[in-house]
């Protein structure tokens, strides 16, 4: 596997783009998410499709992608569509995990487009991912390009939802993936945290927490040794004197 981008949305100028609109806002938090910093997505009740998300660009249109990251919604009602992690080619929606209301139910759901002007073809997750609000979802979402394409979406490690042996030639590969507060088509404004953003060429899986550098702590061992030894060299002089 290889990690071509990786980011834990603790600093914005590190992607290529942030989307504001329609009153969107992206902002970092101090709390802790997965690790460290995280990014808030806010839009307003009185906006009709606020964005708040920060955007990589591939200007090599690789034809096969993976993206992961961690996501939590606070607050929205997607009656419409909340988008959280999402694979762009021109105007084209190539892949996107969403929660949208379905059979009355908010949950997770797999669209995609092939071709320009192409229909949005919708897949719900199997089984249902409905929408629970301050729960942390680890979401993966792939594309793989070609006569014979493929679209997957994973939750927690789970393998949710495939869309197999489709042509998606006409996309010419993958431009940009966005994450966040992608697009937002509900009511009672948004808010959505996102943590830990990773793209790749093969599945990513979970976030492994950074390792500490070599020789951190290593005080505490010297210290300890340091007392030991002192306390030995002082035994010794002390039975020489008796």
């Amino acid at each position: 596997m290889t990690i071509v981008f990786q980011e834990g949305l603790e600093d914005l100028s590190k992607w290529d783009r942030v989307d504001q609109a329609a009153g969107g806002i992206a902002t970092i938090t101090d709390a802790k998410m997965i690790y460290g910093k995280h990014m808030i997505g806010t839009g307003p009740p009185d906006s009709t499709r606020p964005q708040a998300r920060v955007a990589k660009l591939f200007p090599n249109k690789p034809n096969l992608l993976y993206a992961r990251g961690y996501f939590s919604v606070e607050q929205g009602d997607p009656n419409g569509g909340l988008s959280l992690l999402s694979m762009i080619t021109g105007s084209i929606s190539s892949a996107v995990i969403r929660f949208i209301n379905v059979g009355g139910v908010n949950q997770l759901q797999l669209v995609w487009q092939t071709y320009a002007g192409g229909p949005y073809n919708q897949k719900v997750f199997t089984p249902a991912v409905p929408l629970e609000y301050g729960r942390v979802y680890m979401l993966e979402l792939m594309i793989k390009v070609g006569t014979s394409g493929e679209v997957r979406a994973w939750v927690d490690e789970q393998l949710a939802c495939e869309v197999l042996a489709v042509d998606n030639s006409a996309l010419v590969g993958i431009d940009e993936v966005r994450f966040g507060l992608v697009a937002f088509l509900g009511t009672g404004g948004a808010i959505v945290h996102v943590d830990e953003a990773a793209i790749g060429d093969s599945y990513i899986g979970p976030f492994v927490p950074p390792k500490p550098p070599v020789g951190a702590n290593i005080w505490v061992p010297v210290a300890i040794g340091a007392t030991i030894g002192l306390g030995l060299l002082a035994a010794v002089y002390l039975s020489r004197r008796k």
